[in-house]
């Protein structure tokens, strides 16, 4: 696997994000597949199969298909295209360019950034 990953793409993306997604906002996943002090619950994600670990259940589906449904009606993509069941908290109202918006450990190989100065 590309940068020496060898717990699988599941497993490495929970890790990496700190959650099932990357707004960390999506509760069920947090207690299906973390532990209370929040790291990933490695022998629960090796033991289960990728449907079960992706799948919400069905109330978190009905709930996630509602929200989409009010994008695709309003064709407003103004707040992103991911249907949230709550806002997420876990976003940037507004990025200080002089602050690093990721700590060190959260750095994988490359740093994407975008460049806000105006040229």
């Amino acid at each position: 696997m590309p940068g020496g990953e060898v717990g699988g793409e599941i497993l490495t993306y929970f890790k990496r994000v700190g959650g099932g997604s990357e707004f960390r906002n999506n509760s069920e996943m947090q207690a299906r597949w973390f532990t209370d002090d929040g790291e990933v619950d490695r022998d629960k994600v090796e033991a289960a199969d990728v449907h079960t670990l992706l799948t919400p259940s069905p109330e978190r589906a009905l709930r996630l298909n509602k929200a989409y449904r009010v994008i695709v009606d309003e064709q407003s993509f103004v707040h992103g295209r991911d249907a949230t069941v709550t806002p997420p908290e876990n976003v940037y109202e507004e990025v200080d360019p002089s602050l690093s918006p990721l700590d060190e450990e959260r750095r994988y190989d490359w740093d994407i950034r975008l460049l806000w100065s105006a040229r």
